[in-house]
């Protein structure tokens, strides 16, 4: 399926710069550098994206993805999102890190 999926996010313009796992990093002139996550459209609900866009709408966290759009074609969905280049939550805690009470 990685094939499918570059070809994919190659089609749409964009150029890959990693593989995250899952999810791509990614640059397209016009939008800069995000994050890719690539799902089959059977796997994605619409709804469920919807409810998440408005309970982070406004909301000032930098555990908190902004999401930029999603793209339907070819039996996928494509979700962009700003790309976040700290790692998971679960990083930031294994790294003992002192994070200050306004971010968490």
């Amino acid at each position: 399926m990685k094939k499918l999926e570059q070809q994919l996010l190659d089609e749409q313009g964009f150029q890959i710069l990693r593989v995250l796992g899952i999810v791509y990093q990614v640059y397209k002139e016009k939008t800069g550098v995000m994050a890719a996550k690539i799902m089959k459209e059977e796997d994605f609900d619409f709804c469920e994206w919807q409810a998440g866009i408005k309970l982070t709408k406004g909301v000032q966290n930098p555990f908190v993805l902004e999401y930029d759009s999603i793209n339907v074609n070819k039996n996928f969905a494509v979700i962009l999102m700003e790309y976040a280049n700290l790692g998971s939550i679960s990083d930031i805690i294994e790294s003992k890190k002192i994070v200050p009470i306004p971010i968490v």
